[in-house]
């Protein structure tokens, strides 16, 4: 429970309290004093009070975050490859030589070519050009009709007519025709009777060759020194000779001896390989700088967006902005649901002893305000009328409005008799309940502000 339900809580069970303190005096005051055979009154106490729960919904706090990207500007050096190369040389003793001959032949033997004889020329023939006649080929036949002349015997007039036209006047002349109707459709096609031949053109006569004698073959000797013999046509050894030392020089990469022994270094050389170089700050482990340059821009991006540029110049936005929750919307628990309890107005009052003697009924009466007042032992009333008879114990019998005497019966009485209360106290009780809701109102409202 929160400090300020706490508060009200206890402010509220201090001002029941204050109210149930006021009041309580005279209801157990009365409880002795209260006549015989008055029937008991049940405690009355207030509503339990319902207060549901408050809530309050708090929307999410966001910002705004932006990917970052700049254009970085650097320069960068050229690097080659050191090479590193050695020379080495060392002295090879002499071996012995062995002198080898062999003979060489300058000029292979040719045999003798005899007399070739010449050929006569043969005339060419012209050119004959194609031999043929077209033929014609009816496609489709040609529409004729048949007719016979006609003559008028008065004037001789002719005419062409169908043979069995008969018309008087006229007579066959015993001339007749095939006329043509539609004319046939023909196709004209050459047909090859001799193809054309070329012309052939003539050979030159072919002179003869004169017959060639015979050349012998031409050679010589040749000798070479060597250790062993230089090829299989060389034959020796003819002679030997000691031989002379020799300096054998050798170049490698890196800086070892070549294979063998005796080597001693002469020299070092170092060079740097065009076809192996390297950019960039520094130089690698074995590369040296070539003295050459380059300006290079790299597009360089933040690892992660952020509402602000990170540190440095050149820096701009890419894309969109991204929205980021800081804090998730929620929807707070201002005070729980709780009940006001029951509060006791007044307590509980057991019923009285009954009576020993049958009371008596005298009739109650009002003062001039309205107010009912309980009469004395003797009987009487201060005024006014009553809502009913008040029992009174007295061994005397009463009367009723007709003078009549009342039988005896059960005692009835109003459910608030007893002791006198002071007039304040009722008031006070109310007021420190008035108050008790007052603060407990205004804490909650305090609270939900808060």
């Amino acid at each position: 429970m929160s400090a300020p339900r706490f508060l009200t809580g206890g402010l509220a069970a201090v001002a029941v309290a204050s109210a149930l303190s006021l009041a309580a005096p005279a209801h157990a005051d009365g409880l002795g004093d209260r006549p015989c055979g008055q029937p008991g009154v049940p405690a009355v106490w207030t509503d339990p009070v319902l207060h549901p729960a408050q809530y309050l919904d708090v929307p999410a706090v966001t910002h705004l975050e932006w990917t970052w990207a700049r254009d970085v500007t650097s320069t960068e050096l050229e690097f080659a490859r050191v090479l590193t190369s050695t020379t080495w040389s060392r002295v090879v003793p002499g071996l012995t030589e062995y002198l080898f001959t062999r003979t060489v032949i300058d000029r292979a033997a040719v045999p003798a070519i005899p007399a070739v004889p010449g050929t006569p020329a043969v005339p060419g023939t012209p050119a004959q050009p194609e031999v043929g006649h077209w033929v014609t080929t009816v496609l489709t036949p040609a529409v004729t009709v048949f007719e016979a002349e006609f003559v008028q015997q008065s004037n001789g007039k002719l005419r062409w007519e169908d043979p069995d036209w008969k018309t008087q006047g006229w007579d066959k002349t015993g001339n007749t025709r095939d006329r043509v109707v539609t004319d046939a459709v023909t196709r004209q096609d050459w047909v090859v009777d001799v193809p054309a031949k070329p012309a052939v053109p003539g050979t030159p006569a072919i002179p003869g060759t004169p017959a060639v004698p015979a050349v012998p073959q031409a050679s010589h000797t040749e000798s070479a020194w060597a250790t062993t013999a230089p090829g299989g046509d060389w034959t020796g050894p003819q002679d030997s000779r000691p031989g002379a030392d020799t300096t054998e020089t050798e170049t490698v990469d890196g800086t070892d001896a070549p294979a063998g022994t005796g080597w001693s270094l002469q020299s070092t050389h170092h060079d740097l390989d065009p076809d192996d170089t390297a950019w960039g700050a520094t130089a690698p482990d074995g590369y040296e700088a070539t003295g050459g340059e380059r300006s290079r821009t790299d597009r360089e991006t933040a690892p992660e967006p952020s509402a602000t540029a990170p540190a440095g110049d050149g820096w701009e936005t890419v894309g969109d902005a991204v929205e980021v929750v800081d804090q998730a919307a929620q929807h707070l628990l201002i005070s729980a649901e709780y009940t006001d309890p029951a509060v006791l107005v007044t307590p509980e009052l057991p019923p009285t002893q009954p009576c020993t003697e049958p009371p008596v009924l005298v009739p109650p009466t009002t003062d001039g305000g309205g107010t009912q007042t309980p009469t004395d032992e003797g009987g009487t009333t201060e005024g006014g009328t009553t809502e009913g008879p008040v029992a009174v114990a007295s061994p005397e019998t009463a009367t009723n409005e007709g003078g009549q005497a009342a039988a005896p019966a059960a005692a009835t009485v109003l459910p608030n008799t007893g002791n006198e209360v002071p007039g304040w106290m009722a008031p006070a009780g109310i007021a420190s309940l008035l108050l008790g809701a007052v603060v407990v109102l205004g804490s909650r409202r305090r609270g939900a502000l808060d």
